[in-house]
């Protein structure tokens, strides 16, 4: 019996898990009684894990273009699971390499993408994108990482990189062989 009264108001906390049978009995002031009967089933919810995943990035201009380090840190309160960082390669460029240290990277139609299985609290995982662009100029590079787990702050997951390449001027080389000078350069 849960309790008697004009009025009955019980928690589910107060019943275990499972279904039980609610039955009320009431009687009027003349002694006639009514039954009332009803399921109700108990099901205790678990709180959804939360991995609050942050992602940065860094660049570094080379002799054949730019790379891109990014990171990705696991700020807890739990391990993350079943992660997947995107990069947004920049328009024009050719991937030379991409590489994670943890997990496997795929390019396909301008788009990176690294699985991470899993990454514990306090831990972080680096992807190397060395890339290749066709002229001097500013190249915007854009990352971003998901989690299975709820993330309770997802406006760290999202980091955009600008870099600047500066293509190299070409070397001269001068030659002097008797009255004749050759000037050349490599191609390009």
């Amino acid at each position: 019996m849960l309790g008697t009264g004009s009025r009955l108001l019980k928690s589910a906390a107060e019943l275990s898990e499972g279904t039980h049978l609610i039955t009320a009995t009431a009687q009027d002031s003349s002694g006639l009684t009514g039954l009332a009967q009803v399921d109700v089933t108990v099901q205790r919810t678990v709180p959804p894990s939360l991995a609050d995943l942050s992602v940065s990035q860094t660049s570094q201009a080379t002799a054949a273009g730019l790379t891109f380090t990014i990171t990705v840190e696991n700020l807890g309160p739990n391990d993350a699971t079943g992660l997947k960082v995107t990069d947004s390669l920049p328009p024009g460029s050719t991937v030379l390499t991409a590489a994670s240290t943890l997990g496997a990277c795929t390019v396909t139609n301008g788009l990176l993408t690294c699985a991470i299985n899993q990454l514990p609290l306090g831990e972080s995982a680096v992807v190397t994108l060395q890339l290749a662009v066709p002229r001097t100029g500013i190249y915007t590079n854009v990352a971003d990482v998901r989690g299975v787990e709820l993330d309770p702050v997802p406006s760290n997951n999202l980091a955009q990189e600008v870099a600047q390449f500066t293509a190299p001027l070409p070397v001269l080389h001068i030659e002097l062989a008797g009255n004749s000078v050759t000037i050349s350069w490599p191609a390009t």
